[in-house]
């Protein structure tokens, strides 16, 4: 078998490393070829058995220049909404559906646990999918492709 030389492997180090960083980097998060808004780690908690309510979490980073608006998840046959988890005077936690969020310019807005989620009706006739293609409106015009990750 044929060695290839040393130097071959000199002249195209930066080359390889190059390839190696923009693998990585692809691997963290979906762009959905756009590096102005990104969608961090989405997934969805299964429902608990003969339940039909998942929620999901990602986390949204905005770096337009200008604020910009989620206002709707579209994820096919599901009924999926917007909300947030808050304590009331009461000091108990509730939750409370949203009509949009704005993430302004230049910052993140998380979707998780005790915070902002999403409300996900219907899941049980995909149990057997390990992963759910969804649409983001952003500015109520812009649909943003998202692929959800089931858990």
């Amino acid at each position: 078998m044929k060695q290839i030389p040393e130097e071959f492997f000199k002249a195209h180090y930066c080359t390889y490393l190059l390839f190696l960083i923009i693998s990585l980097a692809s691997c963290s998060s979906e762009t959905n070829g756009n590096t102005d808004v990104i969608i961090d780690d989405p997934y969805i908690n299964l429902p608990l058995k003969g339940q039909t309510v998942a929620v999901g979490y990602f986390k949204l980073s905005n770096y337009l220049n200008n604020a910009i608006v989620l206002s709707d998840v579209f994820c096919k046959d599901l009924e999926v909404s917007l909300h947030t988890s808050l304590i009331n005077e009461s000091n108990i936690m509730i939750m409370k559906p949203l009509q949009k969020i704005q993430i302004e310019s230049g910052s993140s807005v998380a979707f998780e646990p005790g915070s902002h989620h999403l409300m996900i009706v219907g899941l049980d006739t995909l149990m057997n999918a390990d992963k759910i293609e969804c649409t983001m409106v952003i500015d109520e015009t812009w649909n943003l492709p998202v692929t959800f990750k089931l858990k």
